[in-house]
């Protein structure tokens, strides 16, 4: 913990991920949460530093799912940040059951042509998430770099999903 600088990177919201790893949360030193829509350093080295920074999906977005989930069985979490606005999206599957290709599809067609271009959604599992366009781990872990002055080719990452092979390749020495 002392020499080593940790964060997360997951789909799962901050709230979500500091309940689930409550016993190894003090390892770490923040992350990029929610797929990418909330990056946050909250400590680093026993300096007081914290940044933060949320992604918007379009209000709209919200409108536009609203009328589709009220004809499946689909539950539907919102996620805010302090000032309210909207960062992700989380569609439910009732029974838990996968997410299948045209259904992901349908739910991405009853988008309005301006939120499409705006918002990004990922499947895993049961969950489907909907973030802004240009929120990703691979970004958020940038960002993070460059908040701490850290060159990418210096970053180690793990994961095991398709989300993750982008911030994997930072220390490969690939970068956008």
């Amino acid at each position: 913990r002392e020499e080593t600088l940790l964060f997360f990177a997951t789909t799962l919201p901050h709230q979500d991920a500091k309940k689930r790893c409550r016993s190894i949360w003090h390892l770490f030193s923040g992350g990029v949460f929610a797929g990418g829509g909330h990056i946050i350093i909250e400590e680093m080295q026993n300096k007081k530093l914290r940044k933060e920074w949320f992604a918007a999906v379009p209000e709209q977005c919200l409108q536009d799912l609203e009328r589709m989930i009220q004809s499946n069985q689909v539950r539907m979490l919102v996620y805010r940040d302090p000032q309210g606005i909207c960062y992700k999206i989380t569609l439910l599957h009732a029974a838990r059951r996968p997410w299948s290709s045209r259904e992901a599809d349908a739910v991405e067609n009853c988008l309005t042509d301006p939120v499409k271009k705006q918002v990004r959604c990922l499947v895993e599992g049961h969950c489907m998430q909907i973030v802004a366009a240009g929120a990703e781990k691979a970004a958020g872990v940038k960002q993070i770099c460059s908040w701490l002055g850290i060159p990418l080719n210096e970053i180690f990452a793990a994961g095991d999903s398709k989300e993750d092979i982008k911030m994997m390749q930072y220390q490969l020495g690939f970068s956008d």
